[in-house]
């Protein structure tokens, strides 16, 4: 996978081992390229190239802007969610039908029962949706035993899995890691085989695992 910038005399390549950093270090050359960054993720239009076999992808569609990087969380993203859901339910309806056909009957019995106790009349739907059932129990990922890095880590993931993103782009991350943190970081990435830039305002730790491209105040590559 490439991606090519007008600013930049070669594009960024991902070859499955490295991750990948562009500083930029003009101030509103930066601001104005994030802030359009961010655009482009929602329009598919802007001056970034994103390709793959010579054949040029919709930025929208596979490119995945991360502006607030303490946001980040599985569990609360519904794209995520809803396809975890629907996995589980696939998964219950082919491999514990007669468990959940049980629970349904036990369910459906015991609202038959308590309409019963009413002074009113009273009607109520039979629940036979193993998907609706997963909903209102909130099946969703677990993220509260993990350390940020690793939430951060599972959304890219997971996120993979279940929409077309393929590149991953982060801003100002690499401030909030000590240098043997990044690189820890750095290698889980690789070992997920995530393709993954991270846009910094200053240059701050390398990696052996980083593929670095400078612009600096003279918008000289360096």
């Amino acid at each position: 996978m490439k991606l090519a910038h007008f600013a930049l005399d070669k594009p960024f390549i991902w070859r499955g081992d490295n991750v990948c950093t562009l500083v930029l270090e003009d101030g509103k050359f930066y601001r104005d390229t994030v802030l359009n960054l961010i655009e482009q993720s929602y329009s598919g239009d802007g001056d970034f190239v994103l390709s793959e076999n010579n054949e040029v992808l919709r930025f929208d569609k596979y490119v995945e802007v991360i502006s607030d990087i303490f946001s980040v969380d599985a569990s609360l993203n519904k794209t995520i969610v809803t396809g975890l859901q629907k996995d589980m339910a696939k998964y219950a309806q082919f491999e514990m039908s007669n468990e959940f056909t049980d629970v349904f009957g036990k369910l459906n019995h015991m609202l038959s029962r308590l309409s019963y106790a009413s002074d009113f009349d009273v009607v109520f739907d039979d629940i036979n949706d193993i998907a609706a059932l997963l909903k209102l129990y909130r099946l969703r990922p677990d993220c509260d035993n993990l350390c940020w890095s690793e939430r951060f880590i599972m959304y890219m993931d997971l996120l993979r899995k279940y929409t077309k993103k393929q590149l991953f782009i982060a801003i100002n991350l690499k401030s909030c890691f000590t240098a043997d943190e990044l690189n820890r970081f750095y290698k889980d990435i690789i070992y997920h085989n995530l393709n993954f830039l991270s846009i910094e305002s200053h240059d701050i730790a390398s990696s052996p695992l980083e593929l670095k491209k400078i612009l600096d105040k003279d918008m000289c590559e360096l």
